[in-house]
């Protein structure tokens, strides 16, 4: 099965692009015609990514951004829109892990996958959403269960 995607004059905002999937959805979206805002905290990579989209045809831009950090992720969201315009798409990637043992794992190094993980993606995704254009089907689809995303995510 074969499908086309014409993300043209989109602009996509992919958090955790400098490897695995953030890489792939910034590839992916790049050939569908959308400029993409690369984000993470390993801005060489982010800058190496960028140049091989850029290599290939496509419009691609690079923001640092640490999701821990509310200041890091308003200015990165800012950054992005002053750079290349409203975002459009939002691929909230980011992410770590633990090679750690369940019992070996400590309170700090659970807080830092928590506040990677959990709460990065979330203020993220607020911070998206207070500037989306409110037209988009896409935020009107789900606008009405925005109020609950705090306690699903406590129930989780």
């Amino acid at each position: 099965m074969s499908y086309t995607l014409d993300l043209s004059g989109r602009v996509a905002l992919i958090t955790g692009a400098s490897s695995g999937l953030g890489t792939q959805f910034a590839h992916t979206l790049s050939k569908a015609g959308a400029a993409v805002v690369l984000a993470g905290r390993r801005v060489e990579r982010l800058k190496t990514l960028r140049n091989e989209i850029e290599a290939g045809g496509g419009d691609a831009h690079v923001v640092g951004v640490d999701v821990t950090d509310l200041d890091s992720i308003r200015s990165a969201v800012a950054h992005a829109e002053t750079e290349v315009g409203p975002i459009d798409i939002l691929i909230n990637n980011s992410g770590v892990s633990t090679t750690e043992r369940l019992i070996d794992v400590t309170a700090d190094s659970y807080d830092f996958i928590f506040d990677t993980n959990t709460r990065g993606a979330f203020f993220v995704a607020q911070e998206v959403a207070k500037r989306i254009d409110r037209k988009s089907t896409r935020l009107n689809s789900s606008h009405g269960y925005i109020s609950y995303a705090v306690f699903c995510l406590k129930k989780k």
